[in-house]
């Protein structure tokens, strides 16, 4: 069983000096000798929450959660999966979690997960997609990471051999070749996570 305690947290909120490493539980209750109605501690709850999701917040309000390459915003379900992980830890109901406690726990998620708004996500030259991750600015290729923020991805599969006969031989039929390069740099720009060129374009 993986530690729930992290290094250099000390023991807090009413929790016993000697813990069991092998169960969660003495992670999470308090120290009581009554095995059954433990009061789950925040603290110790959202370490394990933490442990099992990766999260990002703005606010106590505005908490991600990441998933397939992309944070979602979480709304108020953050309250049910911190619910949730509790009860996974113990099936038995034998612990409890007041509306207090979750609520304590979601504050704790948002402030140990706190960014910035105007730094939350990736630069814009960075392009998630289904399966992979795109920089457009050198053009190498990223396998998703948490550790990369982005809050929505185009719903395309990368695939740098992909060919399109047909639309290229339509764009030759009614543009120029010097045109038909123009076109294609509009279509790059349009991928940009950004609008830094302030231009109108007409054909």
């Amino acid at each position: 069983m993986t530690k729930l305690l992290p290094e250099g947290i000390s023991n807090q909120e009413g929790a016993s000096d000697h813990k069991d490493e092998t169960d969660p539980l003495t992670f999470l209750t308090a120290g009581t000798k009554d095995s059954k109605n433990k009061p789950l501690i925040p603290m110790y709850l959202t370490r394990y929450v933490l442990s099992k999701d990766k999260f990002v917040s703005i606010s106590e309000s505005l908490i991600y959660k990441y998933k397939d390459g992309i944070y979602e915003r979480y709304w108020d379900m953050i309250d049910s999966h911190v619910y949730k992980a509790f009860v996974d830890i113990h099936k038995s109901n034998e612990l409890y979690a007041s509306n207090q406690i979750i609520s304590e726990t979601v504050k704790r998620i948002s402030r140990e997960t706190r960014k910035e708004a105007n730094t939350l996500e990736c630069k814009p030259n960075m392009i998630c997609l289904i399966n992979k991750v795109l920089n457009t600015t050198t053009g190498e290729v990223l396998e998703h990471s948490p550790d990369m923020v982005f809050l929505n991805k185009i719903p395309v599969i990368y695939n740098p051999s992909a060919a399109c006969p047909n639309f290229d031989k339509f764009l030759s039929e009614i543009v120029s070749k010097e045109d038909a390069r123009t076109i294609f740099e509009l279509f790059g720009y349009l991928l940009y996570r950004g609008y830094p060129v302030q231009k109108a374009f007409m054909l």
